[in-house]
This record gives structure tokens, sequence and C-alpha cells, in this order.
């Protein structure tokens, strides 16, 4: 064995250089006794790392010492301690993750948002999270709700009874390939095996595996309805909106809007003015006719971007004696039409003759679009040919009875009396006309008509 004069480990022995066994170092340098001898060894000082630094405040170059703390050589350059050996003197890893121990472990884990690396005492932990709504990570064979955007592509298989929730996010854009559903469902209803060709014909399954080639594009989503039919929401059936005119304007469709069917009516005329009587007369006017009524279907293409709406302005009110006064036209653009009814007429009755016929109500016309009906506005009622013995006189009924309004009775007038003309219910609707009896009468104008409307009903 070699020994240190002066070793700090206390480890003294003296240098006897006829000891067969012993290798001597000393100030003077190494004595070698026995050169031949196999029994040869190197003790070096140990300490523990806090024996260590107490020894060597500032340790010079070139020290080596093992430190029984860490169990390995060290050797001190610039005034730091290196390791150049573990254990039995052989190279290593001294530090690892900030950790220094001599034994040092590996586990797993799942703690954090995302993959990490935990190292603590002398355990490294790999995290791998599981994949959430806030977690990237593993995603496993239990529930997991997940963020983001997915995109499939290939032939993409859900199992299990898979639950597909979705508004509007099934589209053939979004299906690249073919989707398969085993004993699933599309907003809660079963679904199965099925072609956009017969997707609104066919029953669909609620087990088995269920195959769509390339899913409708729906504007709504899929909806079902009886047996589990499967469709898009019906492109032509689905009201989208609702536009009503009462005055003129512009109308500009819906966005989606495929077509729409149109109701509307001509404006109504005005009954005729009551003409003035002396008291040994009576006279009844008649009253004012209806817009002619028409309902019609137009495609977004005949419609266009916008078209402008003309609402038929009333029959102005007739002077006194004088006839009524002619409904304006309703139209659509240049595609719809219904002109408006014709004003009443006035006459005086003198004995037993009455003379007040009632008039022409207005005519619908489709220009362009597809007729679904029309009717020629109500003609009006004529004036009384009751005989002044008869002892009432009557003022015709407007015209204009429709979906839109309906008439205006002609008021009577007994002996000696008189009435006024009444203004029809509704839109396109005329005003009736007056009426007096034996009676020395001013004259009276009459009420004015009603203006037309139309209204719009959009469908997808």
């Amino acid at each position: 064995m070699i020994y240190f004069y002066g070793a700090v480990d206390a480890q003294i022995v003296p240098c006897v250089p006829s000891d067969k066994t012993v290798w001597c170092f000393g100030s003077d340098g190494i004595i070698k006794t026995n050169p031949t001898s196999k029994r040869l060894s190197l003790k070096i000082p140990s300490l523990t790392t806090t024996q260590r630094d107490a020894s060597f405040t500032s340790p010079v170059d070139g020290l080596l010492i093992f430190n029984s703390t860490n169990i390995r050589l060290e050797t001190s350059t610039s005034g730091v301690w290196d390791g150049i050996g573990g254990g039995g003197g052989g190279g290593g890893i001294t530090s690892l993750g900030g950790l220094t121990t001599s034994a040092q472990l590996f586990t797993t884990g799942t703690s954090g948002t995302g993959f990490n690396i935990s190292s603590s005492g002398s355990t490294h932990t790999f995290n791998l999270p599981v994949a959430s709504a806030v977690n990237t990570g593993v995603v496993n064979t239990g529930a997991q709700t997940i963020a983001g955007a997915k995109t499939l592509s290939g032939a993409s298989v859900l199992s299990g009874g898979a639950t597909i929730t979705c508004s509007g996010c099934v589209t053939d854009a979004n299906v690249v390939d073919t989707l398969t559903i085993s004993s699933g469902n599309i907003n809660g209803t079963p679904v199965g095996a099925t072609t956009p060709s017969t997707v609104a014909a066919t029953a669909l399954s609620s087990s088995g595996s269920n195959t769509f080639a390339a899913l409708p594009s729906c504007s709504f989503g899929l909806v079902t309805g009886v047996g589990g039919l499967a469709s898009c929401a019906s492109n032509s059936g689905v009201v989208i909106g609702v536009q009503r005119f009462t005055v003129s304007g512009t109308y500009t469709p819906t966005a989606g809007m495929a077509y729409a069917i149109v109701y509307m009516v001509g404006a109504g005329g005005s009954g005729g003015g009551r003409v003035t009587t002396l008291v040994t007369q009576s006279t009844s006017s008649s009253g004012g006719a209806g817009g002619g009524v028409l309902t019609a279907l137009l495609t977004a293409a005949q419609i266009g971007a916008s078209q402008s709406i003309t609402i038929g302005l009333g029959g102005a009110a007739a002077a006194i004696g004088g006839s009524g006064n002619p409904g304006g036209t309703t139209s659509v653009g240049a595609l719809l039409s219904c002109t408006g009814g014709l004003g009443g007429l006035s006459s005086v009755v003198t004995g037993n003759t009455v003379l007040a016929n009632g008039v022409s109500g207005g005519i619908p016309t489709v220009s362009t679009g597809t007729l679904i009906m029309s009717v020629n506005g109500q003609d009006s009622g004529f004036g009384s040919k009751n005989t002044i013995s008869s002892g009432i006189s009557y003022g015709g009924d407007s015209g204009g009875g429709s979906m839109f309004g309906h008439v205006a009775k002609g008021p009577p007038a007994i002996s000696g009396t008189e009435s006024a003309s009444s203004v029809g219910h509704g839109s396109g609707t005329g005003s009736s006309g007056s009426s007096s009896h034996l009676f020395a009468s001013a004259g009276a104008v009459s009420a004015a008509g009603s203006n037309g409307e139309v209204v719009i009903v959009e469908y997808r």
C-alpha cells in the first residue's frame, strides 16, 4: 500500500524502507522497496462532502479525494470539485434534471395540461395528461370531451352508440370520404344506411352498420320524421321570412330564399257621390268595386336582388253628385299586378225608377311566375231599386270581399232621411254608396276606397 504522510483521514503509517509490501510517499517522493511485489495499492483520502468543504475552502488544482457522500472520485480544478467517477472508480452522470443523488428513479404520471417532466428528490416523473377540453394528451377508452376542430380523412368509423349533435356542420364539404355510424344517432334520432338521393324516403335503422356516402348539404342541418327518416330541413317548405307591404317600397329577399309565394290585392274604388234632391225625390248611388286578387309563386331567380313594390291607393272620395274614382294598381315590379276596382255611380230616382248600376272589380295579371290563384275584384252593388212608395232607398254595397277584407253594406234611408257612404273593411275594398228618400238633401261626398296590399311569404 502507499500511504500519504499527513493525510487528512489520519491514515498515517511510518515509511519503513525494509517493509517488502509497502510503498511510502513522503516529502522526498516515492520510495520503492520491492519493485517486483504484486501486492501494491493506493490509499486515497476518503472524505464526506461536508469534510471536504471544511478542509479545503479554496482547493488548489490537482487535489484528489474519494467523496464518500457521492461515492465517487473527485479532483479540484479552478477551485471547483469535479467528479471523475462513481462507486468503484467508474465514470458516470453526476447530475440529471437538477438532481444529484447517486440513485435516481423514473416514473409516469398525468399531472399538468400537456406533456411535462417533473424532477423532485430522487425521482423524475414523466407526465402525460388525459386529453380534455383544456388538456392535450392521451385519448383513452373513457368518456372524454376534446376541444378544437378535428378533421377526419379517409374512412372514419364511429361505433358503440356514437352520437352526433350538430347544427349545420355536416355538409358535403366537411365529409371527404365515407362516414359510417354504427348504432348511433344524429340530434338524438337513430340513423342508418342512406344516400342523398334516398335520404328523404328511406327508413333508418337504429342498429347495425349504416353508411352515408357523403351526407347532403343542409342549410338547416339534418332532421328526422316518423320511422326515423332523415333528410335536410326541407329546401322547399320551410318558411324563413314574411314581408308585408301596405305602402310602396322595395322588396329585398331574405338571404337563402329559394322561392316566395306572393299574395296581393289592388285598391278599392270609391262609391258614387249623392246628388242634391228635393223633398219629392229619392236617390241612391252604387258602391265602389274591389281590387283584383292574386296569388303567385316566384323563384329567387325571377325575383333577383330586389323588386319595387307599388301599393295602389284607394279611389278618392267622389264629389257631390259625381261618380266614384277607381282604385290604383298594386304591382310587384313588372312581374305581377292587380288593377283597382272602378268607382260607383250616382243617380236620381223619381217615381218608381231607380238607376245606379254596380261597377266592375280590378283584374289580376301574372307576367312572370307561376299562377296559383287569381280572382277579379268583386263588383259593387247597385243602388236600391225599391219603389218610392215602399218607403226605403238603399245605397249600393261596396265590392272587395276577399282574403284581405269584406264589403261595406249599403246603408238604407227611410222616408224623410238620408244615409252616408261607409268605408270597406280591409285592404282592396271599395266604399259603399249612399241614399236619401223623399228628402230635401244637399247631397254628399262618398268615402274613399281602401288601399291595396302585398304579402310575400319566403321559403328556403
